[in-house]
């Protein structure tokens, strides 16, 4: 059988990333192919930088469907004046750590 494991939780090396390669080892050694992928981390991490920014009262990220300020649409579009929220910035530096 192949079993894909997805573990996005933000803490690396935390209780969730501990049972998920317990569980990782325990399907191998019955016989099972097994991946396990931490891609959704990053996600969950930029996600929450957002909510401690709501709660803080820092500047929150942004919808790039939805800018919220005009732009020139000569020099700039929607989904780069989204990357230039000062939201955004900061989730994506809190991601990639």
């Amino acid at each position: 059988m192949n079993i894909l494991i997805l573990q996005g939780s933000p803490r690396a090396n935390g209780n969730t990333a501990w049972m998920a390669e317990e569980y990782r080892k325990a399907a191998e050694a019955a016989g099972h192919t097994v991946e396990l992928n931490e891609a959704g981390r990053e996600t969950v991490v930029h996600e929450l930088q957002h909510a401690i920014q709501l709660f803080e009262g820092f500047a929150k990220g942004g919808n790039p469907t939805d800018p919220v300020r005009p732009y020139n649409s000569e020099t700039d579009t929607p989904i780069g004046q989204y990357y230039k929220f000062a939201g955004e910035v900061e989730a994506r530096n809190v991601q990639q750590r």
